[in-house]
């Protein structure tokens, strides 16, 4: 019986033992590979990251100092395309034109379709789904109590925001329709703005020749009225109504031509060009006559197509399905859960897991 109270020494019926040395070589040949696997996932997931990318503002205007700089190439807009329009600035702009460049090219429109790129990517953000949670850990026996290391591999699913989902799905899209319908009444108050100052720009450009002219006639009038004066042919109040006259021409020139080169500034604002530079306005066409029976038929349907009003009605079914959203998510987050785990006593083990929010202190609210 000497072998059988011998450390690591087995009698002939004794069972065999496993020793401490032999128990350790086990753990030390598991443990390795269950941390390299999670190191391994973390790597990967974190090599999929976006890096931060450094944009800084621009230094100068972004308005354009050449016509020639003018996007042209009409695209798709709203649905409509205006491919195939011919757009010639070099002699002049109508008024389908002005409209069509105003459009392509003003700065305010360009910002909203940015906010609409932004809508865009928060409604494809709204329909993702929620990603799992992998947890891992291990716990390494100080002094001689237990010779293997234990460790635990979990995953982890959160339920509440499955059940929002669909809430903020509708939620995301209407926003998107709103910013797009808020762009589409936008570039119809462009259109008709740029069209306005169109006409106004060449009104008054027709008034400042005929004032010229005036002006010319005045001033030949007021030079024959003054040498006349001085022969002592007319009277020196006959030349001061003249002399009136030519002055008042050129007061009504030097107002409308302040005004003119605001209407110039506002023009070339809405068409993204610098203020100094001159685009040419061909000349205007004919008014048309409006029927009226058409168009009290359309009045009667624009509260159908206004793109402000559809963005109103779009805005208040976005702030519906907000709160739609925000009373799913009144109850406690709720996650369930797969583990993989081994004692220190290499005991390997399966289970689920549920962990629930204790509404204590926030209450979700």
């Amino acid at each position: 019986m000497i072998g059988s109270a011998i450390p690591g020494v087995r009698s002939g019926n004794s069972p065999p033992l496993k020793t401490r040395q032999g128990m350790k070589n086990t753990s030390a040949q598991q443990h390795p590979w269950n941390i390299s696997i999670v190191v391994a996932g973390m790597l990967a997931i974190l090599s999929s990251c976006t890096t931060y990318q450094p944009h800084p503002l621009a230094d100068r205007s972004p308005l354009m100092t050449e016509p020639g700089g003018l996007q042209i190439n009409a695209a798709t807009l709203q649905g409509k395309s205006a491919d195939g329009y011919a757009i010639n600035l070099t002699d002049g702009l109508d008024l389908t034109e002005t409209g069509i460049v105003a459009v392509l090219n003003n700065p305010d429109l360009k910002v909203q379709r940015a906010r609409l790129q932004v809508a865009g990517a928060q409604a494809f953000s709204a329909g993702l789904l929620p990603d799992p949670q992998l947890g891992a850990g291990f716990d390494k026996p100080t002094g001689n109590a237990a010779p293997d290391t234990a460790w635990l591999v979990g995953l982890s699913y959160d339920i509440i925001p499955l059940i929002t989902r669909q809430a903020r799905v509708d939620a995301a899209h209407k926003g998107q329709k709103k910013i797009r319908l808020d762009l589409l009444w936008q570039e119809w108050q462009v259109i008709q703005r740029a069209r306005s100052l169109a006409v106004r720009v060449q009104l008054e450009e027709q008034r400042l020749t005929l004032l010229h002219t005036m002006r010319a006639l005045y001033q030949e009038r007021y030079q024959r009225s003054a040498q006349a004066l001085k022969t002592g042919d007319i009277t020196l109040g006959v030349n001061g109504v003249d002399l009136t006259a030519l002055v008042d021409t050129l007061s009504q020139i030097n107002q409308l031509e302040q005004k003119h080169n605001q209407t110039r500034h506002s023009f070339n604002l809405l068409l993204g060009l610098d203020p100094q530079v001159t685009v040419s306005i061909s000349t205007l066409s004919p008014a048309t006559h409006l029927d009226p029976d058409t168009m009290n038929a359309r009045l009667d349907q624009l509260p159908l197509v206004r793109p402000d009003l559809l963005a109103l009605k779009a805005g208040y079914e976005s702030q519906e399905a907000r709160v739609r959203a925000a009373i799913l998510a009144q109850f406690p987050s709720l996650g369930i859960g797969v583990n993989r785990a081994s004692d220190t006593d290499s005991v390997d083990t399966v289970g689920l897991s549920v962990s629930l929010t204790l509404p204590l202190f926030s209450g979700n609210r």
